[in-house]
């Protein structure tokens, strides 16, 4: 007797072809779902390379207008080494503008004018509002050859 299309022809099989027992299960399913997520974290880390920067890693505070930096910037990066923001700190606002909505462009503008950006923070430690300047520069993971006369991070910025 002929099997219909689109019919399953068995346990875990639909037109011949056979869906892995891993996925046939709840586990299956969160596994797939976390590989997803972390695609997609890749594919936002992986977009900011060679992209102006204040020199730290930051996330939006979710339901929030700010940024928190995060614990993930490198001690070694010099806006942290200097002690100009911290993990936790809250960044307010930049060249006084929102600054979630706005750090990626004003980082842009300000790279490609040569010129530093201020910042306001408010620091996790204290809950002091300070304004700190900071000279945006280039992410990358090793020296590009598109800019060799800027400085870049984290070895010269």
């Amino acid at each position: 007797m002929a099997q219909a299309a689109g019919k399953i022809n068995g346990p875990g099989r639909r037109n011949g072809r056979s869906i892995p027992r891993w996925l046939r299960n709840p586990a299956g399913a969160v596994l797939l779902l976390a590989a997803a997520i972390i695609v997609l974290s890749l594919y936002t880390t992986l977009r900011d390379i060679g992209q102006p920067f204040g020199g730290y890693v930051s996330y939006p505070v979710l339901g929030g207008r700010d940024s928190l930096v995060s614990a993930e910037s490198p001690d070694w990066w010099p806006v942290v080494a200097a002690g100009l923001v911290a993990a936790g700190d809250d960044l307010l606002t930049i060249d006084d503008q929102p600054y979630t909505a706005n750090a990626r462009a004003v980082f842009a503008r300000a790279y490609a004018a040569g010129r530093p950006v201020t910042v306001r923070v408010q620091r996790f430690a204290t809950g002091e509002t300070q304004s700190i300047t900071i000279q945006p520069c280039l992410l990358y993971t090793s020296p590009s050859p598109r800019d060799r006369t800027r400085s870049r991070m984290p070895s010269s910025a």
